[in-house]
């Protein structure tokens, strides 16, 4: 019965994700491959084995089945919700469907996007700049005791300092990835997105960290279509598949950015590790495969936390409120007993492994609302979406003026904390990144003559 009501739930969840593709921004176009691999593939996939490879010591199917379902009614809350708020492609163009120079606030449309231009190249200046020098500051503290290759343990467990280090890097990487595919695709400059792609991936690659910059760098692809529906009105059903085509390659490029670096570096593939001999060895290839990668745990994670509140109960709100101690040393928490919801789950699971290594697994928001206040707040989720909805329409009214960097960063930031109450250290971290990058960019950078930046207030 379960299994029944949460896979109605998520198909319908596919169906009003397909419509706000339809008639609104193509942001949420992820949603519909991560619905059907996450509630759909995945979960037929540990059904069948019967228990989770990742996650075996406090694994329980009914606790999984009943996680599914709750995950699946938190997700529908969430559709109905953004519903509510979200913007129309119909209301966001002109009366002719195309936005006109008056529209965007200048009477020089060609000014305008030139203008544009100038701010996106001055931003990737900064930001390898930014990347650089905070890269060379994690050689310095940590020498290459860091890389992926040299630890068995994450990064801050390497040297503490890092956790204040290397998030302004991978932001870098992130909003590179960003403003190359907006250079490629919006403004045709494709060596210079190109290059800045490279650039982005290069980073990604050394601090072993790809979520952020494959978030960014999908997010730049809808951007970018959006915008030339905008400006057409309508789109070509070639245009269409070929542009998702593209994306989809550099999406699947991220994906396995970390394999393609252990290849390099080790000569190993990770993903063949998942497939040597095991207790699995009789399982359908494809099952092992969708059931082994850590990319789509999230209901495995619903399973120890419904374990975790059948013998502790619920914790009435104590982890929301310590939200902000994310910003302090998991060492710090450890010490003082302020642990949030993703210090307890983890806890929970391998006190060892999550507080001496600092590996452990995410929480979303609906998790930790549900460890707080038990099953109805899986309702929580049309705040979320309508929250969302309302967040979309801000983020596209600053695209429509010209103002990419700077938004994208917030929108990021405020997503991202939405999703999971965990990011608040990243949202902070993003307005803080965001608010230096502004004031960079307010000094304006020519090439003279001979070759040379000049630097001009």
């Amino acid at each position: 019965m379960l299994i029944s009501i949460s896979v109605m739930f998520i198909l319908l969840s596919i169906v009003a994700e397909i419509y706000f593709l339809k008639t609104g921004p193509f942001v949420r176009l992820m949603n519909i491959p991560n619905l059907i691999y996450i509630y759909l593939l995945r979960p037929m996939a540990i059904l069948s084995i019967g228990t989770s490879i990742l996650y075996s010591r406090e694994f329980d199917i009914q606790s999984y089945k009943l996680g599914w379902f709750l995950a699946s009614l938190y997700i529908i809350s969430e559709n109905i919700g953004y519903l509510f708020t979200f913007p129309r492609l119909s209301k966001m163009v002109g009366n002719n469907g195309v936005i006109s120079e008056v529209s965007v606030g200048f009477q020089d449309y060609e000014a305008h996007q030139e203008e544009i231009l100038r701010v996106i190249k001055s931003s990737i200046f900064w930001l390898v700049m930014f990347s650089t020098t905070f890269l060379l500051t994690m050689f310095l503290t940590a020498g290459t005791s860091f890389l992926a290759q040299n630890r068995n343990m994450a990064m801050a467990a390497v040297n503490p300092l890092l956790r204040y280090i290397y998030p302004f890097v991978q932001l870098s990487a992130a909003v590179l990835a960003f403003s190359a595919v907006i250079l490629i695709f919006s403004y045709k400059r494709l060596f210079f997105g190109v290059s800045t792609l490279i650039v982005s991936l290069v980073i990604t690659s050394i601090i072993y960290q790809r979520g952020m910059t494959t978030g960014f760098l999908v997010l730049a692809g809808t951007v970018a279509f959006d915008l030339y529906r905008l400006r057409r009105g309508k789109i070509s059903l070639k245009l269409l598949l070929r542009y998702l085509i593209v994306l989809l390659f550099l999406f699947i490029l991220l994906v396995f950015l970390r394999d393609i670096y252990n290849l390099f570096v080790t000569g190993q593939f990770n993903l063949f590790k998942s497939l040597q001999k095991s207790e699995f060895d009789n399982l359908n290839m494809f099952f092992l495969i969708l059931s082994s990668r850590p990319d789509g745990d999230v209901l495995e994670i619903w399973s120890i936390l419904l374990r975790f509140l059948s013998r502790n109960g619920p914790l009435l709100g104590e982890t929301l409120i310590r939200a902000p101690l994310m910003l302090m040393s998991s060492n710090f928490r450890l010490k003082t007993g302020m642990k949030t919801g993703v210090d307890i789950l983890n806890e929970y699971y391998d006190f060892n492994t999550y507080w001496f290594r600092k590996f452990g697994f995410n929480v979303n928001a609906a998790q930790e609302l549900v460890l707080n206040f038990h099953f109805i707040s899986a309702l929580y989720g049309f705040f979320v979406g309508a929250l969302n909805g309302l967040l979309v329409r801000w983020y596209y009214k600053r695209l429509r003026k010209g103002e990419f960097i700077k938004s994208t960063i917030y929108f990021s930031a405020v997503s991202y904390f939405l999703t999971t109450f965990a990011a608040f250290q990243w949202m902070i971290f993003e307005i803080i990144f965001a608010e230096i990058l502004s004031l960079l960019l307010k000094i304006k950078l020519r090439t003279s003559r001979n070759g040379t930046i000049v630097f001009e207030t």
